[in-house]
């Protein structure tokens, strides 16, 4: 399977990137990549790490954030994706993982995803 292309031209586009976008980016590659559209369906955070790096046009987290403070920033980021996720009632941790929700299977089925996300996470 073909991956996307990046979204963002680099770490420093990434980081200054809406968080909106890049958290409805995100999760549409991450959930919809893996064909995971059953509520339930859950996610480690090594997954997520992953695709935003992929986003940023790196094929590895550790390439591109391979210092302290980018790995911290990364983290940082992935987080407030997830917080987005929750408030929106996409995703939710539970324990270690990341769960699918009803309306996160509801959103990846719209005919534009990204954009359905997008305004989920912004108006919540």
């Amino acid at each position: 399977m073909k991956r996307p292309p990046p979204e963002f031209d680099g770490f420093a586009q990434l980081d200054s990137a809406e968080p909106t976008l890049v958290a409805a980016h995100l999760f549409v590659r991450v959930f919809g990549a893996k064909h995971t559209y059953a509520a339930g369906a859950r996610l480690k955070w090594h997954p997520i790490i992953t695709e935003l790096a992929r986003l940023g046009g790196c094929d590895s987290e550790f390439r591109l954030f391979s210092g302290g403070e980018r790995s911290d920033a990364i983290g940082a980021i992935a987080t407030e994706c997830v917080l987005r996720w929750e408030s929106a009632l996409l995703a939710a941790r539970r324990n270690e993982d990341v769960l699918l929700l009803r309306a996160g299977v509801t959103a990846l089925a719209s005919p534009d995803p990204v954009r359905t996300v997008w305004q989920r996470v912004t108006t919540s």
